[in-house]
């Protein structure tokens, strides 16, 4: 996480250099930089958190994960409108700083975690090697792992989608702040309820919220698909799409904890985290089919099939 800190810093600072060549390199050592802080703080929050607290302290977690780009952006825009560019990313390449010097003051977890997994079915620690790839190897052959690697991937895809597609529907509907306003519900719905959510799937169960963050993503696809014929059906699945993020958002860190032991948690966050990554990348790819119907329908297909898959 201290290194991940001044990859973040760098990029800041690159972008004040208006050089190409520097403002790729640093995007790179930032990708870098992001899988490692990624990884290392979700791994970080299940080694410190007790299994029956799981879902609650990733809730707390995802808000205040999603309240920072929020107010990022919001600031960082009212900043450049009152001053300059320049003068903006040079207050924000300080953050990273911070962050490294509060970093310094955090204890490193040595935890000895007794993960007990109670909801999906998880091999014991001794099947476990080291190394990634054979652990990748091993993991695909396991059919918790492969379900839960479809949940990841599936979700995310869907989150790609919202970039991709559903702004260019909203624009067509609304003004430039209208629109901003309405997809901004992507972030605020889960920053209000995702410690809630995560809440009750302590209580009720993964499994139970893992199918209805499913039976409402299929339900907003199908609103999405009628949007041509009414606004109303955009917004709805617009707010149905954010309710699912908001359950999800607390449920795939909560998961990680129910399958982990102390010996694998940070590999299966990065197996986590690389799944939902080539969900995001294959959901923006899907912008460019010649429709949003077709995606939309595609999507739902895709989805109804991970759903089958995913469920016990």
């Amino acid at each position: 996480m201290l290194l991940a800190s001044l990859f973040y810093g760098a990029y800041c600072a690159s972008l004040l250099i208006h050089s190409t060549t520097i403002i790729l390199l640093s995007s790179a050592l930032l990708g870098i930089g992001a899988a490692h802080l990624w990884t290392a703080q979700q791994s970080y929050l299940l080694r410190l958190s007790e299994e029956k607290m799981f879902g609650r302290n990733a809730g707390h977690f995802s808000s205040l994960h999603l309240l920072g780009p929020l107010l990022g952006i919001i600031t960082l825009g009212f900043l450049i409108d009152a001053r300059s560019f320049t003068f903006s990313f040079s207050i924000y390449a300080f953050f990273p700083l911070i962050g490294f010097i509060i970093l310094l003051f955090i204890p490193e977890s040595r935890k000895n975690v007794n993960f007990s997994p109670a909801r999906f079915t998880s091999p014991s620690p001794q099947q476990y090697r080291t190394g990634y790839f054979f652990f990748l190897q091993r993991r695909f052959w396991n059919r918790t792992i492969v379900r839960l690697m479809f949940y990841w991937f599936t979700i995310a895809s869907i989150f790609g989608i919202m970039l991709s597609v559903i702004p260019i529907e909203a624009g067509k509907y609304f003004a430039h702040y209208s629109g901003g306003f309405l997809l901004s519900l992507f972030y605020l719905i889960p920053i209000i309820s995702s410690y809630h959510w995560g809440r009750i799937s302590d209580r009720i169960g993964r499994e139970k919220m893992v199918s209805i963050s499913y039976i409402i993503i299929i339900a907003s696809i199908i609103s999405l698909l009628f949007s041509s014929f009414s606004v109303i059906f955009l917004i709805v699945g617009i707010i149905a799409l954010s309710f699912s993020r908001a359950i999800n958002a607390p449920t795939n860190t909560a998961l990680l904890g129910d399958i982990s032991s102390d010996h694998n948690v940070e590999q299966l966050s990065a197996l986590s985290l690389s799944s939902q990554q080539m969900g995001v990348v294959l959901g923006l790819f899907a912008g460019a089919l010649p429709s949003a119907a077709i995606t939309y329908t595609l999507s739902l297909a895709f989805v109804i099939l991970s759903f089958a898959i995913v469920s016990p």
